[in-house]
C-alpha cells in the first residue's frame, strides 16, 4: 500500500532477463539446471551431510530470488558464491583431485584469483573513498557551501559518471543554482541509470526555467506517470500549463487535483489541494 518508487524488480529472475537480455538469462538457467539436477547426493558419497546442508541453504537462496533480489545485497552475494563453490569442488572432489595435480593449471587458477581479488579489492576501496568525498558535497550542500560542493561533484564526475543517483544529485545542485545548461546534460545522462520520479521533476523544472515549457511539461508527466498517487507533479503541471498560457489545460489539471484521493494524508497534499481550488476559484471570478 505504502510502495512508492521501486528501484528492484524484487525478482532475480525478472531482473536478471531486463538487465542481461536472453542470452544472460539463458546462461543462469543452464547453470541452475546443472546444479539442481546434474548434481546427485548420495548417502554413502563423502562429505553427504555437508553437501546436503549446502545445497539446502543454495535452493533457499534461489527461492527467495522469487520474492526478492538477494544477489543485489553483497554479504548474502558472496555467501551464495562460496557456498555454491564449495558445493561444487565437494560434489566433484576426484575430477577437482585430477585437475589440481597438473601444476600449470594451478598456477593459472592462482594467478586469475589474484589479479581478480586485486581487482575487485581496488574497485572496492576506490569507491570507499569516492562515497567519502559525495557524502562531503552532501554535507556541504546541506550548509549552503555551493562553490565547495560544486568542486567536489566536479572532480568526481570522471569516476562516477555511470553512477545514476550521483549524477541526479550533482545535476540538481547545479539546477538548484539556476545553472541549467551545465545541469541539463547531466540529469540527461542519469535517464537511463536513475529512475526515481525527482529526476524528471528536476529536469522539468530546468527546461521550464529556460522558458522551454512543453519540455518542462513532458518530463513532469513523466514523473507523475512513475507513482501516479503523488500529487506534486500534478501540481507542476497545472504551473506549467499556466505559465505556457494554456488555462485550459491548467484548469483540467488543477480539477484533477481536488478530485485525486489522497494516498497518505499530509500537510503538503493538503495545501497542493488548497492552492488548486483557490486557482480554480480566481478562473472563475477572471
Amino acid at each position: 500500500m505504502l510502495a512508492g518508487n521501486i528501484g528492484h524488480a524484487h525478482n532475480e529472475y525478472l531482473h536478471t532477463i531486463a538487465e542481461t537480455g536472453l542470452i544472460g538469462f539463458l546462461s543462469l538457467v543452464m547453470l541452475l539446471w546443472y546444479f539442481l539436477f546434474r548434481t546427485k547426493l548420495h548417502e554413502k558419497k563423502q562429505h553427504y551431510m555437508m553437501l546436503v546442508s549446502l545445497k539446502g541453504s543454495l535452493i533457499a537462496v534461489l527461492t527467495s530470488g522469487l520474492f526478492a533480489f538477494p544477489f543485489h545485497i553483497l554479504p548474502t552475494l558472496i555467501n551464495f558464491i562460496t557456498c555454491f563453490v564449495i558445493f561444487i569442488v565437494l560434489s566433484h572432489s576426484k575430477i577437482y583431485l585430477g585437475l589440481i595435480k597438473s601444476k600449470s593449471l594451478k598456477v593459472s587458477f592462482a594467478s586469475i584469483f589474484m589479479i581478480a581479488t586485486l581487482w575487485i579489492s581496488y574497485s572496492y576501496f576506490s569507491g570507499q573513498e569516492y562515497k567519502k568525498e559525495w557524502n562531503r558535497a552532501i554535507y556541504h550542500t546541506v550548509r549552503a557551501d555551493f562553490d565547495v560542493a560544486n568542486e567536489i561533484y566536479e572532480s568526481l564526475h570522471p569516476f562516477l559518471d555511470q553512477n545514476g543517483e550521483f549524477l541526479f544529485m550533482y545535476g540538481s545542485l547545479l539546477s538548484a543554482q539556476g545553472k541549467h545548461e551545465r545541469a541539463l546534460p547531466i540529469l540527461h545522462s542519469a535517464e537511463s541509470k536513475f529512475s526515481d520520479p525527482n529526476l524528471f521533476l528536476v529536469i522539468g523544472g530546468s527546461y521550464e526555467a529556460n522558458g522551454d515549457y512543453q519540455s518542462a511539461i513532458s518530463y513532469y508527466y513523466t514523473s507523475w506517470h512513475i507513482i501516479p498517487h503523488k500529487f506534486y507533479p500534478l501540481y507542476k503541471l497545472m504551473l506549467a500549463y499556466h505559465n505556457k498560457g494554456d488555462y485550459t489545460n491548467s484548469k483540467f489539471i488543477a480539477k484533477q487535483i481536488i478530485e485525486m484521493d489522497e494516498k497518505i494524508p499530509s500537510p503538503a497534499t493538503q495545501q497542493i489541494k488548497r492552492e488548486a481550488q483557490e486557482y480554480l476559484a480566481d478562473s472563475i471570478t477572471d
